[in-house]
């Protein structure tokens, strides 16, 4: 007898759901951001100059707003990795090992023991 049957993730935080065009809302709002930003000077550099030249402008100042909404490494998006890179190198660094010369606490210790033997006999 066969059953059937189907795999339920574990995680259900890892399942995003999709809006449109197979987009969830951030991605779908950045590229709307992304295009507002792009299409004005797009507009303005194809009256002036031929659509290559457009078309270029276009994805000089929409793609960074559309890579900002894809952009995800080990579920933090984009802003919050660079914020805990920043608060990472804005924190003093602390050295957490540090060697110790042996000799120098053996001479402390030997002018130590010789001031107390002067001390006591002096």
């Amino acid at each position: 007898m066969k059953v059937n049957y189907v795999d339920m993730p574990i995680n259900f935080y890892k399942i995003k759901q999709k809006y449109f065009l197979n987009l969830t809302k951030r991605q779908f709002i950045g590229l709307l951001i992304g295009a507002a930003c792009g299409i004005i000077p797009f507009l303005i550099v194809l009256s002036l100059s031929g659509i290559t030249n457009a078309a270029l402008t276009l994805a000089i100042f929409s793609l960074p707003a559309i890579f900002i909404s894809q952009y995800e490494k080990n579920g933090i998006k984009l802003e919050k990795y660079v914020k805990l890179i920043i608060n990472f190198h804005r924190q003093p660094k602390k050295r957490i090992y540090r060697s110790r010369n042996i000799t120098e606490y053996v001479e402390l210790i030997s002018e130590k023991q010789e001031l107390e033997r002067i001390l006591r006999n002096g």
